[in-house]
């Protein structure tokens, strides 16, 4: 509870913002979009996923990289790489 009374505190002036951008942009500052992809209600991450399931079935098939190393590599669990590689054979 103290920490976010104190960030209620702070002026943007005094926050450490980090802008590390995306991949769209290397810079939030300095971005060409009207308005955050983050911050689209449409988007819902759903173009991230799919993009994240098309690359990890590509390490899968065409690297031949096993369950673990995919879940690894991607920071999930072997549960949902499996579920993801089943959603994607059909």
């Amino acid at each position: 509870m103290g920490s976010s009374v104190q960030l209620r505190n702070v002026s943007p002036e005094e926050y450490e913002y980090r802008d590390e951008g995306c991949e769209l942009s290397p810079s939030c500052l300095k971005c060409h979009l009207a308005r955050c992809k983050y911050d689209d209600p449409r988007d819902n991450g759903e173009k991230r996923r799919k993009e994240r399931d098309r690359l990890l079935v590509e390490a899968r098939n065409k690297e031949g990289l096993p369950v673990d190393e995919v879940a690894r590599k991607f920071g999930l669990s072997q549960r949902t790489v499996y579920r993801i590689l089943r959603r994607h054979c059909d």
